[in-house]
């Protein structure tokens, strides 16, 4: 075996913390270990573009030098940064091993369940009154591709995998026809963690802030190093997600 692609991290907070950081966390910790003593030559990680954070002051685009949120207050977000940390560790010791790390947009289309394809399932999804971030969805065909190129080009570090374009969030809501219920900030933090505590919510507070702020990606460094292209767009993915 010279490859291995681990993508065994979910996509949807969980309630099990624990059993969440063991898996995502303490799994690749191990992954690594086993690969690097197997011999393997290119470990490759899926991740997450919501890793960067949701802040009122990141960019338009994110590029791949923006360091991930590490403190971030979601556990969900904490799991898979320390699981890239592990990967990259092991490739720094053994000199044999290297790593590709593809941050995956929001992913969004047919077959796909998540936590926000059951948002986009509602009737009536709540949204934080005066806010209204940009948002990228990723067709999984171009997720698919993506990983095809990363594994025909081999260890490429860091790579962001975005969809062509951006859509912002009323936007993508209006699309899908969608009540809207405009919720003050300040009440949804505590709503949101009083609903997840309670067993009825979708996600834990913190997932607020990107309902908020912006954390889209940049693709540049796909096109360069991986010869990768979205062919799909933001609007694409919701459309192939609300005709499936």
């Amino acid at each position: 075996v010279e490859t291995v692609f681990h993508a065994a991290f979910f996509t949807t907070p969980r309630r099990d913390a624990a059993y969440s950081h063991e898996l995502e966390s303490i799994g690749t910790l191990h992954l690594a270990a086993a690969a690097a003593a197997a011999g393997v030559r290119h470990l490759v990680l899926r991740s997450f573009t919501a890793v960067y954070g949701a802040r009122g002051q990141n960019p338009n685009f994110l590029t791949e030098e923006r360091r991930p949120d590490a403190r971030s207050p979601l556990a969900w977000v904490r799991d898979k940064v320390e699981a890239e940390d592990h990967a990259f560790s092991f490739s720094r010791r053994y000199a044999g091993l290297g790593v590709t790390v593809l941050r995956f947009a929001t992913l969004l289309g047919p077959g796909v369940h998540t936590f926000y394809t059951r948002i986009f399932s509602k009737r009536v999804v709540p949204v934080v009154l005066g806010y209204d971030p940009l948002v990228q969805f990723l067709h999984p065909d171009d997720a698919l591709r993506a990983v095809d190129a990363a594994l025909a080009k081999g260890p490429s570090g860091i790579v962001n995998v975005a969809p062509l374009g951006t859509m912002s969030l009323l936007t993508a809501l209006h699309l899908s026809d969608k009540l809207t219920v405009a919720v003050p900030h300040v009440v949804a933090y505590p709503v949101a963690e009083l609903w997840w505590g309670s067993g009825v919510g979708e996600a834990p507070g913190g997932f607020i802030d990107y309902a908020r702020y912006l954390f889209v990606a940049d693709g540049e460094r796909a096109r360069r190093e991986l010869g990768f292209e979205a062919r799909h767009t933001s609007r694409d993915a919701l459309m192939a997600f609300l005709e499936y």
